[in-house]
């Protein structure tokens, strides 16, 4: 696909700025809210599920995804995925572009790293993951994850679709696709509204049970982006506290020191406090110690 090609998210498309429900690819019905335009083709499509997506117009790409596109085949389903299109929205530059397909996530990574003289690495061969490192010309380094489908279900490695995927992540606001071939948002959490709204939601009711380390993003991400916490995910945190111990010592001790690193760490920590995280990051330290911490937090 080449710089050339005709986009169909670009100003002229009649859906540009709408939402729109589409059943095997095919536009049935738009409207301005993803409710509307899910009502919409109800009307008119009562017996098919459509999918919904919002024809965007004024996502800024990055260089590095521009040219990825003049390498992927025109053909090859892939979205990106994650933290990098919740940047994309808020128009921030992510240095990790996580991308998603079906299948051969390792092969396709070799050789977007070989057409782009990147580095290569295996990332993970029994979720068929491949990273491409990107040394830029400033010598920052840009990350392309490229893997398959995660499933919802804990327990099988593999998902089935792209909404699989979406539904098995984090937060609503980390659970939105890009499409890079054609410029449509996927969004079936609503996680776009949560993002204007500043709110940090749980994809599922086990979204934090799943992967207890979420508890401290929840709280880092709320602290980087001024974001607040849902209530109901405030408490799917707190009931999932207690299986904090699963999780290895280098994943909860990476996330405190980004909490640590990050705006207000002393808020952040506090925050953890509340929730009754602490004690499990420093079992055998009193609360009077705990406090002294989180004082020590803000220096």
């Amino acid at each position: 696909m080449n710089d050339e090609s005709p986009n169909p998210a670009q100003p002229s498309s009649p859906y540009a700025g709408r939402w729109v429900a589409r059943v095997r690819g095919r536009v049935v019905a738009q409207g301005g809210t993803p409710e509307q335009a899910l009502r919409a083709s109800q009307h008119s499509r009562h017996k098919e599920k459509p999918e919904i997506v919002f024809m965007n117009t004024s996502l800024a790409l990055p260089p590095l995804l521009e040219k990825l596109l003049t390498i992927l085949p025109a053909d090859q389903e892939i979205h990106l995925v994650g933290g990098a299109v919740r940047d994309l929205l808020l128009s921030r530059i992510s240095p990790d572009l996580d991308f998603v397909l079906p299948s051969n996530g390792i092969s396709l990574a070799r050789r977007v790293a070989n057409t782009l003289g990147a580095d290569f690495v295996s990332l993970d061969e029994e979720r068929d993951t491949g990273r491409v490192i990107v040394t830029n010309e400033d010598g920052t380094r840009t990350f392309l994850d490229f893997s398959v489908y995660r499933s919802p279900n804990p327990s099988t490695v593999f998902g089935q679709s792209l909404e699989e995927d979406l539904r098995a992540r984090d937060f609503t606001i980390n659970a939105i696709a890009y499409n890079p071939h054609d410029g449509t948002i996927i969004d079936p959490l609503d996680g776009g509204t949560d993002l204007r709204a500043k709110l940090i939601r749980a994809c599922s009711s086990t979204s934090l049970s799943d992967d207890p380390v979420r508890i401290l993003r929840a709280v880092r991400q709320a602290a980087f982006f001024g974001f607040r916490i849902e209530k109901g995910t405030r408490e799917l945190m707190k009931q999932s506290v207690d299986q904090l111990g699963r999780i290895s010592v280098e994943r909860l001790r990476d996330e405190v020191f980004k909490i640590l690193q990050g705006p207000k760490p002393d808020a952040s920590m506090r925050a953890l406090e509340m929730l009754g995280v602490l004690p499990h990051l420093m079992p055998g330290i009193g609360s009077d110690e705990r406090r002294r911490a989180i004082r020590t937090a803000r220096l």
